[in-house]
């Protein structure tokens, strides 16, 4: 009884858990709109750089086209005015960038990491 038993995967090396898949951009939205809901969003990681833009393009044409809708008769668009707007998402941004800048990127296991991420899902969250 002088036998080792080995495990099988003990003898290929520690069992190492699956890469987490990286999240699609139906899958931020998704979670966006769930956050705004007050509910914790299942998505882990970092956005890509076109989920901010897709987001960021989807969520403008709809903000434009639905304040159109607010304005009886001719319109004309004021660029100046809209951008305006954008201030305080514009800070809320650097808040958030300011807050997460010291977290390593292991410390964010199983949440969203970094601020484009976190943006993503608050812009998600305001629709």
């Amino acid at each position: 009884m002088d036998e080792i038993v080995y495990h099988p995967l003990a003898q290929a090396g520690a069992a190492r858990p699956p890469a987490p898949r990286k999240a699609s951009l139906h899958t931020w939205f998704a979670e966006g709109v769930r956050a705004g809901f007050f509910l914790r969003p299942r998505v882990s990681g970092h956005a890509a750089p076109w989920h901010v833009a897709a987001a960021l393009v989807l969520f403008s044409a709809l903000e434009i086209g639905l304040a159109r809708l607010e304005i009886p008769g001719a319109a004309d668009f004021n660029l100046r005015g809209w951008l305006g707007s954008w201030w305080s998402p514009a800070a809320v941004l650097l808040l958030a960038w300011s807050l997460l800048w010291g977290q390593a990127a292991g410390e964010a296991k199983g949440r969203p990491a970094g601020a484009a991420s976190w943006f993503l899902l608050w812009l998600m969250a305001s629709l």
